[in-house]
């Protein structure tokens, strides 16, 4: 639900930021993307309730944060996003550095992205998961995922909702280069990797926003 003063304030959000991705020569464009409304939990399985929300609004609300709070959860984006804590089988944790092909503020990320009514219908348990295995085999050029368990949904700082999955690759870091490299889609510049006991000295090169992702996985404290 939004008023007319927080979506207006969202789209010009969303020209200033068109504006600077022409400026740095990169991609950036809209698309309908799934809005969280609700969860309930029936039978051992998870039931999520979804509507659709441009992905500029989501994206434009990113920087009014503040106002979103002060009127409410109700008039909160809620877009729906998924991040992925890739394990290789050499016990490498998985990440991507971000290209400049797309536009992002980010320098390295994890493996994941918003989930786009544009790109796939989500109707089931099968199309969620799947959406998640699209992720890993665009970002890092492989498929052959062993293992793949959602974690945890959470809001976020920005009011979106971050769904959390862990999955388990039967490929080693060496075949994984070369696999990425003979596949890669270009929003990854390259792969980055590190082992579980690295984590503290390896945190600062994420975003703060997404730091608190290894908290939420119990690897850091």
């Amino acid at each position: 639900m939004l008023n007319e003063v927080v979506e207006e304030k969202a789209k010009q959000s969303w020209l200033s930021l068109l504006g600077e991705s022409e400026k740095e020569k990169s991609k950036l464009w809209d698309s309908t993307i799934y809005r969280f409304e609700n969860a309930f939990l029936r039978e051992n399985a998870l039931e999520i309730q979804a509507s659709t929300i441009p992905f500029s609004i989501r994206l434009g609300l990113n920087q009014h944060t503040k106002l979103v709070h002060q009127l409410g959860e109700a008039y909160a984006p809620r877009g729906m996003f998924t991040s992925c804590l890739v394990k290789t089988s050499d016990h490498h944790l998985l990440f991507i550095k971000k290209s400049k092909h797309y536009f992002t503020p980010k320098k390295y990320s994890w493996v994941g992205g918003v989930l786009s009514n544009s790109e796939q219908e989500i109707t089931n348990g099968i199309d969620f998961f799947n959406t998640m295995r699209n992720e890993i085999r665009e970002e890092v050029g492989s498929s052959a995922i062993s293992s793949l368990e959602l974690r945890i949904g959470y809001l976020t700082e920005n009011w979106n909702v971050c769904f959390l999955f862990v999955a388990e690759l039967n490929i080693n870091m060496p075949q994984l280069y070369r696999v990425f490299r003979e596949n890669n889609d270009g929003e990854a510049a390259d792969l980055v990797s590190f082992s579980i006991s690295d984590i503290q000295n390896q945190i600062h090169i994420f975003e703060p926003k997404d730091q608190i992702k290894f908290a939420l996985l119990g690897l850091v404290s």
